[in-house]
């Protein structure tokens, strides 16, 4: 997965499945399964947690809808 991100444009954020965070970030955001997408703020502030859906339904017009 890293390498996918790696290897895509732009700034993207990813967590390999071994470390530790991953859990905290699971317990913090109710995380149950993936793909998931939960859009967060530069405060923490979650924005939605039905990132995955959005995208499906808007396409790239969802990321207007989030800033």
């Amino acid at each position: 997965m890293m390498n996918s991100f790696r290897r895509a444009p732009g700034n993207w954020f990813g967590i390999d499945y071994d470390e530790d965070i991953r859990l905290v970030l699971a317990y913090t955001y109710g995380i149950l399964g993936v793909p998931q997408i939960i859009v967060i703020n530069s405060f923490g502030d979650t924005i939605t947690r039905r990132g995955v859906e959005e995208i499906q339904d808007l396409g790239v017009s969802a990321l207007l809808t989030w800033m």
